[in-house]
């Protein structure tokens, strides 16, 4: 089940890792790709407007002119990642914190985009949590 916290921050934390299909190196056909990517956006669309609607009733306004987003990836095993193809896989996420009104726009002067961290938890992969920091207006 997926999870909303909500405070200075917003945290979803989705029970799947971001499409490989959405990876700058994969090489799938457009239609794999939009399905996959069209599916995480949903899943983290629909978490924003949950943490959007909690943080409206503690006296929040959106959408955040500028913020800072952090990805954690937890994955089951240890090994090379691969930074700037994790961002693309997360992409379609990143889209649906717009689509939802948490923020302006994702573009340099509205969105900060931390590394993305990586924990190694067999336990709790496949997950992914974006949290979202509410900058400087």
């Amino acid at each position: 089940m997926s999870k909303v916290k909500v405070s200075d921050t917003i945290q979803l934390e989705i029970m799947q890792l971001p499409p490989a299909e959405c990876s700058p190196n994969a090489r799938v056909h457009w239609v794999v790709k939009k399905r996959a990517g069209d599916n995480f956006r949903d899943e983290v669309f629909y978490l924003a407007l949950v943490g959007k609607k909690d943080a409206l009733e503690l006296g929040s306004t959106f959408p955040w002119e500028k913020s800072e987003l952090r990805l954690t990836i937890i994955v089951a095993q240890k090994r090379r990642r691969d930074t700037d193809n994790w961002l693309g896989r997360a992409k379609p996420g990143i889209d649906a914190l717009k689509l939802a009104g948490l923020i302006v726009d994702d573009d340099v002067e509205h969105l900060t985009i931390a590394k993305p961290v990586f924990v190694v938890d067999k336990t709790r992969a496949p997950r992914t949590i974006f949290e979202l920091v509410r900058g400087e207006k």
